[in-house]
């Protein structure tokens, strides 16, 4: 069962980030944010296409998926957290679901009998949910169309991160 969970979560993270990345062109953002909500919402595609095990895929082609996926999102939170223009607290947030990103991604490069590598995808998971979380708790209340479809992707981001934690 929790397996099925996880990979619900995936799904619903990579539906809160496509949202975003849907938006990100509109009002006053830099091309980096626009190149970076892109590249993550890709990513937690391709994270949560890896993770549905009712899609026929080879072993080795679902852990490239994977790996391509959770790159992606670390590549496209860390241009997120470059951009200018941003407000500092999405800026913080980014940064820390980058950092998360890429200790997940160096969790996935070690061999699955490794302890420290369910231990480094936990972590990294943890610290995108942290990031996540501040965004949502720092964020002014959204008043525009563009704002409330950031600031619930976001939250929807955020929620299915968190349900794809794996902690016991």
């Amino acid at each position: 069962m929790a397996q099925g969970i996880e990979n619900i979560g995936l799904w619903i993270a990579a539906l809160g980030t496509t949202l975003i990345a849907s938006v990100s062109n509109e009002g006053e953002t830099s091309r980096l944010y626009v190149i970076g909500t892109c590249s993550a919402a890709i990513g937690a595609i391709l994270s949560a296409l890896a993770a549905t095990r009712t899609v026929k895929i080879r072993k080795i082609v679902r852990e490239k998926l994977e790996k391509r996926g959770t790159f992606l999102r670390a590549i496209g939170f860390a241009l997120v957290a470059e951009a200018k223009g941003m407000s500092s607290s999405i800026r913080i947030a980014a940064s820390f679901r980058a950092i998360g990103n890429a200790t997940a991604l160096l969790g996935l490069e070690l061999p699955s009998g490794n302890r420290k590598r369910e231990k480094l995808i936990e972590e990294g998971n943890l610290l995108a949910v942290l990031g996540g979380s501040y965004e949502i708790v720092e964020s002014e209340k959204p008043t525009t169309r563009v704002e409330r479809i950031r600031y619930y992707g976001n939250i929807l981001e955020t929620v299915g991160d968190a349900l794809s934690l794996n902690i016991e």
